[in-house]
């Protein structure tokens, strides 16, 4: 940027080059401001409660500007410099940096020290050349290469010629409630933003400007938006990383260059989750991608192309319970979805597909979605779908919902069912027309009010539309209904048939026929057992946080308690230990498994002590609580578990060597407390009963020091858990209220991997860091069955384990405050593909 005066009048001028795009800015006008300087601000509270010419500098304490105040001129309207620490900014209704004197300015507010909190309320902060008028010109509104800690914008004008906001350093947490724009992008990151929270509006150009650009090397947290994103060429542009993207507004793009188009998310970085529920529209493209993109779980309208262009394979997944999310075209047309180098999935969920799909040589995989279908959908590729239902929908005879595959479609253990006004027995449809066709086993078809017959003609798959007659109307059709909805809902259809003619259940009947198909596929999924504590207990909710509290213990007795010490002092004294727990997790849902999001939190006490030179023993009594959540078809259903447990252990190092041995023997009581929605009568079915479980793991490790001190630990560990429950009759859902028989699962599970600890050297006191990655399998992956009975008759239900095999990863820090005390923080993560679990712990140690 050159800056100069000719004839006592201030000039600017910018070129700015985007996408083969110049704009050319010239700022001219009087440099003098009829307001006084600023100064600078620094120390206690301090009110601005008259207009003045910046900069202000502020260098301490809070700051706060009255309604009305104009801060213009200069580089800057405030600013903070490096090595500054202030508390927090209060703007209300204020004007900062923006006022139409003919000057160009680098930030409204400018920021390289620490900033506690910024809160702008009303007013503007920048402002940018607009038609017909010579106003300030600010090339960034905000511009932060420093700390933030809070920045929150409700219902104020933040507007730079360039950035709305430009962050090169950090900001903890910024929210908007009003409006951000720049001429580049509304909001410009190059450093980190922990949480970026959006309920108004954040725009860039709308020719060829950018909402939010996240920079190479630049990091978001999470992005959460209920409001709108909108530019030119990009809505999202990130070439950095985003753990979590949230939609529930809008994110868009759209520019007058049609010849160029707009992407509403262009990802050439990494985006972990991206989860939409309102609109991503774009007029070339929705989402692009061609770097790691993880999982698109989308129940809202993804209007517009989707092109990826990366080797990972594409995963989406659709609305849960009764909804569809949608893909679709930009405008009132089809979509394409362009995926020419690894294979699509549509994994679970609900989708209505408005999109042709273009695969090359690859494979569009349903694998346990509903994919909706209300005309031809062309699929350039292959297609091979293994779970899940096709879900066609009927116009006339003529025009209705099909795939028309390209290359091989193949089809096995799935479900399609067409619905649609004015359908006659003796009407075939056409669902599937392919190059080549393979039907494999467990195949159904299902149309209400009709008996479907399948059929194979070529390439073709035939859905032919029969009438019922009158004697298997009512022993086939709930059986059926069953079968397309699968899961649970398989047996419950067949016994819905068998008790169709006992009155006390007519009323719940009606009800059900009465819901539209693919409601009465969710409805009879509710109506089979409650999966959860199955599921839980399966995988090792009760008790894998104990084992793994425990076993870190065993870890620090195996490296020697007295880890930090003098040298040559031994640990033998008894100790006396505490810990709090707390963790997450999440088990992702399907046709054959409740999906579910968990918390829990507890506490341990244990106390050990040396039982000879070479071995420690000890006792541990733990309390644990947690609550567990049902989601998509079992969202509303809800299991909170209380877990006592008494566990004893011991470590063997035999000789005081390299080589230990350790062990873990606990018994234990838990209660639950069950409710499981039945969303089409409104009801819930509580239960509450009792269980009973027994823990038995043996591991060890050999320790090898490395040079510089760090020692590296190959370790390996077998575990049993036998869990008992007993059978409980659930209330308060009248004859949808389920007997359940008490059940056992048996958990064997082996871990293998290898730990990395290093002894640090700190003002607290010494400090040990530990670091451990494991391979962890499961030798019983076998489904979990519960048996139940409704109207006198038996039926039995199955759902799956998380997946056998997992990463396990565990990171640990003991502060050692004296030869008696310690503190250690620990994280414990099991990672695997349909499950995660997160579980912390804080750990305090007294010897006596």
């Amino acid at each position: 940027m050159a800056v100069g005066c000719r004839e006592g009048r201030m000039f600017a001028r910018k070129e700015l080059l985007l996408a083969g795009v110049s704009v050319l800015a010239l700022a001219c006008g009087g440099m003098k401001s009829a307001y006084a300087a600023c100064g600078s601000a620094s120390g206690g509270s301090m009110t601005i409660s008259a207009s003045c010419t910046g900069p202000l500098t502020w260098t301490g304490g809070d700051l706060s500007l009255t309604s009305g105040v104009v801060i213009d001129n200069g580089l800057m309207g405030i600013s903070v410099t490096g090595g500054s620490t202030v508390g927090t900014l209060t703007s209300n209704g204020a004007t900062i940096g923006g006022v139409g004197n003919g000057a160009v300015s680098d930030a409204g507010i400018a920021n390289s020290g620490t900033i506690g909190m910024l809160s702008i309320t009303g007013g503007r902060v920048g402002s940018s050349l607009t038609s017909g008028s010579w106003s300030l010109i600010t090339s960034s509104a905000i511009l932060n290469s420093g700390v933030i800690g809070t920045l929150a914008i409700n219902g104020a004008a933040v507007d730079g010629f360039l950035s709305g906001i430009k962050n090169t350093g950090s900001i903890a947490a910024l929210g908007n409630g009003g409006a951000i724009s720049g001429g580049t992008a509304g909001i410009g990151n190059d450093g980190v933003i922990g949480a970026l929270t959006n309920s108004g509006r954040i725009s860039g150009g709308t020719v060829t400007g950018i909402g939010i650009y996240n920079n190479a090397g630049a990091t978001i947290g999470r992005l959460s938006n209920s409001g709108t994103i909108s530019a030119g060429f990009w809505g999202i542009l990130n070439d950095g990383s985003i753990a979590t993207l949230v939609n529930d507004g809008v994110i868009s793009a759209s520019t007058s260059l049609t010849t160029i188009g707009a992407q509403a998310i262009e990802n050439s970085g990494s985006i972990a989750t991206l989860i939409n529920n309102g609109i991503i529209s774009g007029s070339k493209a929705a989402i692009t991608n061609s770097g790691a993109l993880g999982t698109i779980t989308n129940s809202g309208v993804i209007e517009g192309n989707i092109l990826n262009s990366s080797s990972n394979p594409l995963t989406i997944s659709g609305a849960g319970g009764s909804a569809y999310g949608t893909l679709t075209g930009s405008g009132s047309g089809a979509g394409t979805i362009t995926n020419s180098a690894s294979d699509l999935v549509f994994a679970s969920g609900n989708l209505l597909l408005n999109d042709d799909i273009n695969m090359a040589a690859y494979t569009v995989r349903n694998t346990g979605a509903t994919l909706r279908v209300a005309n031809t959908r062309t699929i350039t590729g292959n297609y091979v779908q293994t779970g899940g239902v096709l879900a066609v929908v009927a116009a006339s005879p003529t025009s209705y919902g099909k795939l028309l595959v390209s290359n091989v479609a193949s089809i096995s253990n799935s479900s399609i069912t067409i619905s649609g006004s004015g359908l006659a027995a003796g009407e075939t449809f056409t669902v599937i027309s392919a190059g080549t066709l393979m039907m494999g086993s467990n195949v159904t078809a299902a149309t209400n009010g009709f008996s479907d017959v399948l059929s194979v003609s070529g390439g073709e798959l035939l859905v032919t539309l029969a009438a019922v007659s009158s004697s298997s109307s009512g022993a086939s059709s709930w059986t059926q209904k069953g079968r397309v909805a699968g899961g649970g809902a398989v047996p419950v259809g067949s016994v819905l048939d068998q008790i169709a003619g006992n009155s006390s259940y007519q009323p719940m009947l009606t009800q059900l026929a009465a819901l539209p198909i693919q409601e009465q596929y969710h409805a009879l999924r509710q109506l089979a057992p409650s999966q959860q504590v199955p599921q839980i207990v399966a995988s090792g909710a009760t008790t894998l946080p104990i084992g793994t509290a425990i076993e870190l213990r065993q870890t620090v007795l195996a490296q020697g308690e007295g880890a930090g010490r003098a040298a040559g002092s031994q640990y033998s004294m008894g100790a006396l230990w505490g810990q709090v727990l707390g963790g997450v997790a999440s088990q992702d849902g399907g046709i054959n498994k409740a999906g579910y999001t968990s918390s829990s939190f507890g506490l341990l006490i244990g106390t050990d002590k040396p039982l000879s030179a070479e071995v420690v023993g000890g006792l541990a009594v733990s309390w644990l609580r947690g609550d567990v959540n049902g989601t998509a078809d079992f969202s509303g259903s809800r299991t909170r578990f209380d877990s006592y447990q008494l566990s004893a252990y011991g470590t063997w190092r035999p000789d005081n060597g390299p080589a230990y041995l350790r062990g873990l023997l606990g018994g234990g009581y838990n209660h639950y407390d069950q409710k499981r929605a039945i969303a089409f009568l409104g009801e819930i079915a509580q239960a509450k009963y009792d269980g009973r479980q027994i823990q038995v793991k043996l591991g060890g490790g050999y320790d090898m020091p490395l040079a510089g001190g760090p020692i590296l630990t190959p370790m390996a560990a077998i575990q049993e858990v036998r869990v008992d429950n007993d059978g409980y009759r659930e209330s308060g859902a009248g004859v949808a209220g389920l007997p359940t028989n008490g059940r056992g699962v048996d958990a064997v599970e082996s871990e293998l991997g290898s730990k990395l600890s290093s002894q640090l050297t700190s003002m607290l006191g010494s400090v040990l860091v530990d670091t451990q990655l494991s391979w962890v399998h499961s030798y019983t992956n076998s489904p979990v069955t519960v048996v139940s009975s409704m109207g006198g008759t038996g039926f039995a239900v199955t759902s799956a384990r998380p997946a056998a095999d997992g990463a396990r990863l565990m990171l640990g820090a003991t502060l050692q405050r004296s030869d008696a005390l310690s503190l250690r923080l620990e994280y414990d993560g099991d990672l695997r593909a349909d499950y995660r679990s997160h579980t912390g712990v804080l750990r305090v140690r007294q010897e006596f």
